[in-house]
């Protein structure tokens, strides 16, 4: 009961297939208390560490039981193999602030981190963020989609979405080091809506940008062209 029920059957496991799978039964009254109790006893355990995840696994395969379904919005819901359409981020948000609340009694210095992809791509209509939750905004499946406009569109609502939430969201990516997914963002078109998207955005939130496996320039595979763009991020009024 801890894990996904998807088609009638738990997903009691993480796969390797292209939706992976393994993912909680977030609404779940126990499995919230074990995840609660596994945290404290890392904390014990190690007791410098302040910063704990609560991301889900990578891909999709999200609970489709009557619980979790009714933390949904209205339109919103998992949809079986389909996770690019479905929308789940109030539900995990909801899972993520309850975690947080309940950890930070026992710790109250307590940090976590979450992730806005895929299905949780897209910034929250009802749950608020905890400030204790920061929020990695993965868009690894738009980039060889940003000379469309209407996966522009998605990315400039997401962005501004996330950063009207929390003061804690984090623009990250790395499929621009991979073949065709780094063409399009080496024109200077993109590279110049990516910049004022952000700026926009009054960098509210957008704490830091990460591009691929290496933080210095030149990047593996890449050169100095997303090096260059973080370091505008970072501060616009740069020659």
């Amino acid at each position: 009961e801890f894990f996904a029920l998807v088609d009638g059957v738990r997903q009691a496991r993480f796969t390797s297939t292209a939706q992976h799978g393994g993912q909680l039964c977030v609404a779940y009254p126990p499995l919230r208390q074990t995840y609660v109790d596994n945290i404290l006893a890392i904390a014990r355990q190690q007791p410098l560490t302040r910063m704990f995840s609560l991301a889900q696994n990578d891909g999709g395969q999200h609970c489709e039981c009557d619980l979790c379904r009714a933390w949904d919005p209205a339109g919103g819901g998992a949809e079986a193999g389909d996770v690019e359409s479905a929308f789940l981020t109030d539900r995990m948000l909801r899972f993520q602030n309850d975690i947080a609340r309940r950890v930070r009694e026992q710790i109250p210095d307590a940090e976590f981190t979450a992730t806005a992809y895929h299905a949780t791509g897209r910034a929250p209509l009802e749950q608020t963020v905890d400030p204790s939750i920061h929020v990695l905004g993965y868009y690894n499946y738009l980039p060889y989609r940003f000379h469309l406009a209407e996966k522009r569109q998605e990315l400039e609502q997401a962005m501004s979405g996330w950063s009207r939430a929390t003061g804690n969201f984090y623009f990250s990516t790395f499929y621009f080091a991979y073949g065709n997914y780094s063409l399009p963002w080496s024109s200077v078109d993109t590279q110049r809506w990516a910049i004022q998207l952000m700026v926009d955005n009054d960098l509210r939130g957008f704490n830091g940008y990460y591009g691929g496996g290496d933080s210095r320039a030149p990047m593996p595979q890449m050169g100095p062209d997303v090096w260059l763009l973080s370091q505008l991020v970072w501060d616009p009024g740069q020659s």
